[in-house]
């Protein structure tokens, strides 16, 4: 018999040009590989609209608008779940009797919903919410902004507590696995590692030519970290650096005017990221948050060269054999000075290989999510 799915996206997820919208697509492309049937529901808004890319993988694509934040000022449901409760989503849940993964806590405002007691029910986590939202207070830079991630944090705490009634949690980190089985059984939470594009290790061996942070500069976790190289390492080495993604701040480009060695490449394509990833020497990846895990360490460890991070980067990894790890300015601009002139061999690459392509094999999580949703 065809097993059958609905999966709930929080926005469009392709392209897949950020953490979220990465495991969700490729998450999709490995069920629809192992001949899953799956109905998608995503939530098109900003800059992101319909796609016929998603059309391969799918048999159905619905295509839901987002409800406005003022809606919601004085909810109890976080707004990130509130703004997604469509009406037309419901209905279209209801066509059958299949499973539902709902791909992030954003989409499960439905979740308890009565017409939906019977059915299979798995949440996708890609953070803790709550301590991801309490983090982004924490670096907030406006008071509005501050108040708006501290009252969401709170509603996101109490809502996680109360998330499982015949649902099934897939964690991304275990960390955040941990984090849930203090609420809810081993049995209700598994962990589901990280859905990416990258099937193996792909580095050339030798030297690059400059230093790279990468990510979306429009979020403020990603800001403050690229800031933090400019203001703090960069100010005091002389190697090249490159911050590269989606739309940087303009603090951040007002940062780098002073320093001739530090550009930004803002919205750069895929091939542009894959170019610039493929000729790096140095991947410098601080973190200031140890929620979920980061695709774009990911990203770099499967295709760059050396790596450089704080703890903070691998909480829940288990990957500090495959970086260079720091945490005082120092360390950072030690190891940067060192690495900039050490080549990346041929053992560095197999080394590479033997970290990551057994504990993080997109085929593998497919085939555990696959029986975590219809049994073995």
């Amino acid at each position: 018999m065809d097993k059958q799915l609905h999966i709930v996206c929080l926005d469009v997820p392709f392209p897949a040009n950020y953490g979220g919208a990465i495991d969700a697509f490729y998450l999709m492309k490995a069920l629809h590989a192992q001949g899953i049937h799956i109905t998608l529901h995503c939530f098109a808004y900003g800059s992101r609209s319909k796609q016929a890319e998603l059309e391969k993988y799918c048999k159905q694509v619905y295509y839901y608008n987002r409800k406005p934040y003022w809606q919601f000022i004085f909810s109890k449901t976080p707004f990130i779940i509130a703004s997604r409760k469509s009406n037309a989503l419901l209905k279209n849940l209801l066509l059958d009797d299949t499973p539902i993964l709902f791909e992030a806590i954003h989409t499960s405002g439905f979740i308890h919903h009565p017409a939906l007691q019977h059915r299979k029910k798995i949440v996708r986590t890609l953070n803790v919410e709550s301590d991801y939202y309490f983090q982004l207070a924490e670096y907030a830079t406006s008071f509005i902004q501050k108040k708006y991630y501290q009252i969401e944090a709170k509603r996101l705490l109490q809502y996680e507590q109360t998330l499982l009634d015949n649902v099934s949690i897939a964690c991304i980190a275990k960390h955040d696995q941990a984090y849930f089985q203090k609420f809810y059984s081993p049995e209700q939470c598994k962990y589901i590692g990280a859905f990416h594009p990258f099937s193996q290790v792909a580095i050339s061996a030798g030297q690059g030519e400059y230093c790279l942070y990468h990510g979306n500069l429009s979020v403020a976790e990603n800001n403050t970290s690229a800031m933090w190289l400019v203001e703090n390492i960069f100010s005091k080495c002389t190697q090249p650096l490159i911050l590269a993604g989606a739309n940087p701040s303009k603090e951040l480009q007002q940062a780098v005017k002073q320093f001739p060695h530090i550009s930004i490449i803002a919205n750069p394509s895929k091939n542009k990221m894959d170019e610039l990833i493929g000729n790096t020497q140095i991947h410098v990846l601080p973190s200031f948050q140890d929620t979920g895990l980061k695709l774009k360490l990911l990203h770099a460890l499967f295709a760059g060269r050396h790596c450089v991070v704080n703890e903070l980067m691998l909480t829940g990894t288990n990957l500090h054999s495959a970086c260079t790890v720091a945490n005082t300015n120092l360390e950072w601009i030690t190891a940067i000075e060192k690495l900039f002139t050490t080549p990346f061999t041929n053992t560095d690459i197999e080394n590479r290989k033997a970290i990551l392509e057994n504990q993080f094999s997109v085929q593998k999580n497919g085939k555990d999510l696959v029986e975590m949703v219809f049994g073995g």
